[in-house]
């Protein structure tokens, strides 16, 4: 396997040098895409596999790997793109972890070569990723941002799965207070002492009711009273705007 390694990296290199060609090593952090690879190979991007960018915005896990990833992309002196960008929110979140390449049908779906001259002419960025690139935030700004995406999925995952048809199995946020993207955040802000205690707790028990009131509709469902569960959701929203407004006045 060495040996392969090493054969492969002087066919790239050779075509690289040769004919000016850039290399990608795809699907990072899935297969056989390892740190090996990054390490041995003349790779001069990185790809994120589009299985973490999907779920970033549900699953704190590969929001933690892409994280990485972009560490490794940034000690190693790569660039980064990330695959599989479907919505505005996804690639927003990308912008603000440092992630500034991207490919998915957030941008264009697969098209024909005759239609790229046009495509080009004609694209525009999402407003927000161009207020974004124009004004980054830094530090806490940037922190905040994250969170505030991570929320409003949270609160769209229960809405979809709320108004799911018969036939389509809801697909529900995490339910553990501790475990969802804004529990995370909340720990890493005690641990860090990033605010005070008296406005922490208080967006800790905002973000405690959020998740209560979210169980509560999704029992409901679970026992077929999709009626009353629909109900509820101006409550969840209600408690979701709280827990912004909370985030808004910390200090």
């Amino acid at each position: 396997m060495v040996e392969d390694v090493a054969n492969i990296s002087k066919v790239l290199s050779g075509c690289r040098d040769a004919l000016g060609v850039s290399i990608a090593l795809d699907d990072f952090g899935t297969g056989y895409s390892s740190l090996t690879h990054l390490r041995h190979l003349p790779a001069n991007m990185i790809k994120i596999d589009q299985t973490f960018v999907r779920d970033m915005l549900d699953d704190p896990d590969d929001y933690a790997i892409i994280e990485g990833v972009i560490g490794l992309a940034d000690a190693f002196r790569r660039e980064v793109i990330a695959e599989g960008v479907e919505t505005a929110e996804h690639g927003l979140l990308l912008l603000n972890m440092g992630c500034v390449l991207a490919q998915g049908y957030g941008i264009a779906r697969p098209m024909p070569a005759t239609e790229l001259p046009a495509w080009i002419k004609h694209y525009r960025p999402y407003p927000e990723w161009q207020v974004h690139i124009q004004h980054p935030p830094s530090g806490r700004a940037a922190f905040e941002l994250s969170l505030k995406l991570e929320i409003h999925q949270w609160v769209r995952r229960m809405d979809d799965s709320l108004n799911a048809p018969v036939d389509v199995e809801p697909r529900w946020p995490i339910m553990n207070p501790t475990r969802c993207h804004c529990g995370r955040w909340t720990m890493r802000a005690k641990r860090e002492s990033f605010y005070s205690d008296h406005r922490l707790g208080r967006f800790i028990q905002a973000h405690e009711r959020m998740h209560h009131i979210g169980h509560q509709l999704m029992m409901l469902f679970l026992q077929g009273k999709s009626v009353n569960a629909l109900a509820g959701l101006p409550e969840l929203q209600t408690a979701h705007e709280e827990m912004l407004r909370i985030l808004a006045e910390i200090d």
